[in-house]
């Protein structure tokens, strides 16, 4: 089985690396010098993918991995889950389930339980 770089993603080799830590401390600055603060996205690849680096009995394999499935899911360039609208008014929508919040401050602040709820109720029915 020969393996791809995930759906949306590109693997950075050894020729690259010092490019790409240049391109991340140039816009760290710059992030930095507009208030905002770095984010870092989780690790993921392919369950065959680790599993065959460290071995599919191990028991990061068997007890520490989280392996999901997303089916079918065709997300393009352009699609969106959530809006965020400050003005004229102050609402944010979450386009799956039509769930809305007119406090954005909070929803910024991580109030996103009633977010989290309707998406759950949405699942399950």
């Amino acid at each position: 089985m020969a393996i791809k770089a995930q759906r949306g993603t590109k693997d950075i080799f050894a020729d690259e690396i010092l490019t790409w830590q240049k391109i991340i401390e140039t816009a760290g600055e710059l992030f930095r010098c507009a208030n905002y603060s770095r984010i870092i996205t989780p690790v993921f690849e392919a369950t065959e993918l680790f599993a065959r680096g460290v071995g599919s009995s191990t028991d990061i394999v068997n007890k520490e991995m989280y392996t999901f499935s997303v089916g079918n899911v065709d997300i393009n360039f352009g699609s969106q889950i959530r809006s965020y609208v400050f003005h004229p008014y102050k609402m944010v929508k979450d386009h799956r389930t039509g769930y809305e919040m007119g406090n954005v401050d909070a929803v910024m602040d991580g109030d996103l339980d009633g977010f989290i709820e309707a998406y759950l109720r949405q699942q399950s029915s």
